[in-house]
């Protein structure tokens, strides 16, 4: 009789199949893409966040001088520009 080298005994134990190069390549170069991804949405915040400031900036120096009021409402004469 004949021994059969092939049993489900046998295939309980397979090897762990390594990622191969072509595998760690493809999950390298998405890292890469997230990362370009990220820096390129952070340089738009910035861009986005610079130019509100500056229209904040060009606002309050576009606004005209506030008259000088005293105690008691009266206009005194003299303009300052409110900066705040």
């Amino acid at each position: 009789m004949a021994i059969d080298a092939v049993s489900s005994a046998g295939n309980a134990n397979r090897p762990v199949q390594q990622p191969t190069e072509s595998r760690v390549a493809t999950d390298a170069k998405k890292a890469v893409d997230q990362a370009a991804q990220q820096e390129k949405i952070v340089a738009q915040q910035q861009t986005e966040q610079a130019q509100r400031d500056q229209q904040v900036q060009q606002e309050q120096q576009s606004q005209p001088p506030k008259p000088v009021v005293n105690t008691q409402g009266q206009v005194t004469g003299q303009l300052l520009n409110e900066v705040a």
